[in-house]
């Protein structure tokens, strides 16, 4: 990080490579998968997120991009998720709107023919 707290042009220049790579990171049903690959990770996550409806499901589904991207997969297959306005059990007492998330992935590496 550049002096007070600014990003230097090498940090800005990496962080916008990384935001296009994650904009564009592949999402696929197993179903339309045609080609061959090897499952780096799956997982299952939750969140409780204080947003409306849209920004939970984008910030979920980047979230998940972003973890796969991370270690170092190709692609997503089989992403689902549900959201779910907030319960007694999630960010009880807040005003402000909030979702409960659960989401799963599989994150794979994609053999190259």
């Amino acid at each position: 990080m550049g002096l007070f707290g600014f990003d230097s042009p090498e940090e800005k220049a990496k962080k916008a490579a990384k935001k296009m790579a994650l904009d564009n990171f592949p999402v696929y049903f197993t179903a339309a998968v045609d080609f061959d690959y090897e499952i780096i990770h799956g997982g299952i996550y939750s969140w409780c997120i204080n947003n409306s409806f849209e920004k939970a499901h984008n910030y979920v589904l980047d979230q998940i991009k972003e973890s796969a991207f991370n270690m170092g997969a190709d692609a997503l297959i089989d992403v689902k998720f549900s959201i779910a306005e907030g319960n007694n059990n999630c960010m009880e007492g807040t005003v402000n709107p909030y979702s409960v998330v659960h989401a799963t992935g599989v994150a794979v590496k994609v053999h190259k023919k």
